[in-house]
C-alpha cells in the first residue's frame, strides 16, 4: 500500500494484513499535515509509538471507524449520552 492509498483510509481500528505475513491490529490516524500513521495495538517497540511505513500492508480491513463518534460528538446530546451510546455499548 502506498502513502497515497493510505490517505484514503478512514481513521479507526483495522486489521492490517501484511505482505510479509501476519496481521497487525492497529489504529490508523493522521498527523497535523494529514499524513496517515499506524499505531499497532498488539505489539510495541521501545521508542516507536507509531509508523508511517505502509509498504508492507497489502489489505486494510476496517473494524471500527471513528466517524460515528466524530459525527455524534458535535451533537448536544453527546454530553448526556456519552460515547458508549453511539456504539451501542451498555453502561
Amino acid at each position: 500500500m502506498t502513502q497515497e492509498e493510505a490517505a484514503q483510509l478512514e481513521h479507526g481500528i483495522y486489521n492490517l494484513h501484511l505482505h510479509s505475513g501476519g496481521t497487525i491490529l492497529a489504529a490508523v490516524g493522521s498527523d497535523p499535515s494529514g499524513k496517515r500513521w499506524i499505531a499497532a495495538c498488539n505489539w510495541a517497540t521501545v521508542g516507536h509509538t507509531f509508523s508511517y511505513i505502509w509498504e508492507d500492508v497489502c489489505v486494510a480491513e476496517l473494524l471500527l471507524s471513528d466517524r460515528p463518534y466524530r459525527e455524534f460528538n458535535h451533537n448536544a446530546a453527546f454530553a448526556q449520552e456519552g460515547p458508549c451510546h453511539i456504539y451501542g455499548i451498555q453502561k
